[in-house]
């Protein structure tokens, strides 16, 4: 009871008490995103959520962790990531300056941490693959591809924090199964954390005008502990009770669907924008790729009922002309010529009924 209502709940209300603190501090910095020709949001929107989760998760570690161990590196990886995330929203900075921090927090991780891959598991059936020496280079790998994998979901109003919301109950479920009581406390932590962030991000009755995005402060943090948490129950040594295989599929579901909302689909009729270019009811969507995300963790079925919700919404993301993926437009366009054969054969039985009548 305590675990999973008290802890998360206290995340929650921090992070929700953070993002009210923060707005006007943002909005008078200057830390807000604003509309160009990429960006379709109406109005400034403060790029606080990131900090407000970074902030809560602090704080609920602090508090109701009773030895922080190696999470000492996850906090100061994310702390780092974070900042650079403000300074990136705030100035910008270079890519191979963001990618060289990226890289440190992946360091931090294995260096400080003592977070890394030691085994791939027992992938073709044969026996398990050891990665002895390739061990950290594969996970500072993991951990920037994920990192960046996180960064570039961050597109859509409550999809990024969505799926880190999803990514985290999972890693909260198996951390329970393999006995690892420290692990899922924190992702429990990370659960609340970023549910009081998506209050203010996604189209609901308790937003009001609060609205907030996440930033790269948030996106990056969140990349970064996932992986983290991704190599921390993948691995034996730091488990008790065995591991899970070391893959984090919700990532590529969800980069896979962001992918498709962001690329420029076909013009539909009168030259019209694909629809998620032109509305911003975005919160069925994010909705229906957290379902689908969440499917795509539970097995080979729950991949299939995923697969096909994911295609779905990338069909219902865009207006595109129905012929391109429905057979039906042909059978209407057909229908015309054979309703125009069957009045011209009425018409010729017609004037050769009245021709009878006249003869």
């Amino acid at each position: 009871m305590f675990d999973f209502f008290w802890v998360p709940l206290f995340s929650l209300l921090t992070t929700a008490l953070i993002v009210l603190l923060l707005r006007p501090v943002a909005k008078a910095g200057g830390l807000v995103d604003r509309p160009n020709s990429r960006k379709r949001h109406l109005g400034e929107v403060p790029l606080v959520g990131g900090i407000a989760v970074t902030l809560a998760v602090w704080a609920a570690s602090m508090l109701f962790m009773r030895t922080q161990g190696y999470y000492v590196a996850l906090l100061g990886g994310l702390t780092l990531l974070a900042l650079v995330g403000v300074i990136d929203d705030l100035k910008g900075m270079s890519p191979v300056a963001k990618l060289a921090a990226q890289l440190l927090a992946a360091i931090l991780m294995t260096s400080w941490g003592g977070i890394y891959l030691s085994s791939l598991g027992d992938l073709f059936g044969r026996r398990e693959i050891e990665l002895a020496n390739w061990g950290i280079p594969l996970t500072l790998f993991a951990a920037v591809a994920v990192i960046n994998a996180m960064n570039m979901c961050d597109g859509l109003d409550g999809l990024a924090g969505g799926l880190a919301a999803i990514v985290f109950g999972w890693f909260a479920y198996l951390a329970g199964e393999l006995g690892n009581g420290a692990a899922q406390r924190m992702c429990i932590i990370f659960c609340g954390a970023i549910l009081g962030f998506l209050i203010f991000n996604i189209r609901n009755p308790l937003r009001g005008k609060s609205r907030i995005f996440l930033g790269d402060a948030g996106s990056l943090m969140l990349g970064f502990s996932i992986v983290w948490f991704a190599v921390l129950l993948s691995q034996v040594q730091y488990n008790e009770h065995g591991r899970i295989p070391p893959v984090v599929d919700a990532l590529g579901a969800g980069l896979r669907t962001d992918r498709s909302i962001h690329s420029r689909g076909p013009p539909g009729p009168e030259g019209q924008e694909p629809a998620f270019r032109r509305s911003d009811t975005f919160a069925s969507r994010a909705a229906a790729v957290w379902y689908g995300t969440g499917c795509y963790c539970l097995g080979h079925s729950g991949q299939q009922r995923a697969a096909g919700l994911l295609r779905r919404f990338r069909l219902e993301s865009r207006i595109v002309r129905a012929d391109a993926f429905h057979p039906l437009p042909a059978a209407r366009a057909a229908a015309p010529d054979d309703h125009a054969s069957r009045v011209a054969f009425h018409s010729h039985r017609t004037s050769d009924a009245c021709a009878d009548q006249r003869a």
